[in-house]
């Protein structure tokens, strides 16, 4: 299982420290934890990377392990929200009640699925895309959040380019079915079709949008980043 998390303010070193003092040998709830692997991934500047962390743990009846890892490569775009977790068959028999956990905004979260369809093909990508497709969202602040997170990683963004590779890529399905439940898996083209149906609005790129793609390497385009995502935080 992995957890994947984005850094809002938390220096690296204090958030090794904290996660050491929380899951490094230490027991909860009559589960035992301990941190059996951890590293930092390097990036191409200062400040923008990954820490990882591999969690063993173990309780009466199962042992096993998960992945943790924070990515310091940006910070959220928009304001955060807190979010009460999903309702689970087994919240019932916990000794602590639900809790609410800071989430990116669905718009924000969808954008970095979109980000990371246009970088690689992954099955699982195409997967989330397609599980949301159909479901309410603001299509033009998606549209605006994918093409700064490209140009943030200095790529333009091509929507032609992801529709057209969603559309000729070879995933490998066989590999997603063993992470969907028997028989809720649709194929892959009946999926690539309904993702391409219901993300060609990304072609609609107004002229401030077009001159942010075309500044993705050269970065001059700061003020206008900030001026179209309505934000008063400064994009550096």
């Amino acid at each position: 299982m992995d957890l994947d998390f984005t850094s809002s303010g938390i220096l690296l070193q204090e958030l090794k420290h904290g996660l050491k003092q929380a899951l490094d040998m230490h027991s909860h709830y009559g589960i035992e934890f301990k941190i059996t692997e951890e590293n930092v991934r390097a990036a191409f500047r200062a400040g923008c990377e990954s820490y990882l962390v591999i969690v063993h743990y173990t309780h009466s009846w199962n042992a096993n392990e998960f992945t943790l890892e924070v990515s310091y490569r940006e910070d959220p775009l928009l304001p955060l929200q807190k979010m009460l977790l999903y309702n689970e068959m087994y919240f019932k028999f916990c000794e602590f009640p639900k809790f609410a956990v800071r989430c990116l905004q669905k718009e924000e979260l969808l954008a970095e699925k979109l980000r990371a369809a246009f970088q690689r093909i992954r099955a699982q990508d195409l997967y989330d895309l397609y599980l949301f497709s159909g479901k309410p969202f603001d299509k033009d602040l998606v549209r605006k959040l994918v093409v700064v997170k490209c140009w943030n990683a200095r790529e333009p963004f091509s929507p032609d380019a992801l529709l057209n590779s969603i559309s000729g890529a070879q995933y490998d399905w066989d590999d997603l079915q063993r992470l969907v439940r028997r028989g809720d898996l649709p194929s892959q083209e009946i999926v690539s079709k309904k993702v391409i149906n219901e993300y060609a609005f990304l072609k609609d790129l107004n002229s401030n949008l077009l001159r942010i793609i075309n500044d993705s390497k050269a970065h001059k385009e700061k003020e206008l980043v900030t001026e179209i995502l309505g934000t008063k935080k400064k994009i550096v």
